[in-house]
């Protein structure tokens, strides 16, 4: 009688085991955000609203506003991350 409690018990822990298991990974929910090289806006398109932001934080460092505009992240927005964005105008996601 023991032995089939004891068994019981086993069998309840293991499944319970698994059942949380599943139900935690069935509730991972995987999010993805592609960004184009240049889109400072993040608004999915490279355009002229990018041009602005990268040439209104040129010579700055990327803090703020002007983190995405520092392009090719070298720590200061330049001729290079306004190249780029040029480079990439017109492109969307």
């Amino acid at each position: 009688m023991a032995k089939r409690v004891l068994m019981i018990i086993i069998i309840i822990f293991l499944l319970s085991s698994l059942i949380g298991v599943w139900a935690f990974e069935s509730s991972l929910v995987a999010s993805v955000k592609v960004l184009l090289l240049g889109d400072a806006d993040e608004n999915c398109r490279v355009d002229i609203f990018d041009l602005a932001i990268t040439g209104k934080c040129y010579d700055q460092f990327p803090v703020n506003m002007c983190e995405l505009a520092d392009v090719n992240n070298d720590g200061k927005v330049d001729i290079f991350d306004l190249a780029t964005v040029g480079k990439n105008y017109g492109r969307v996601c």
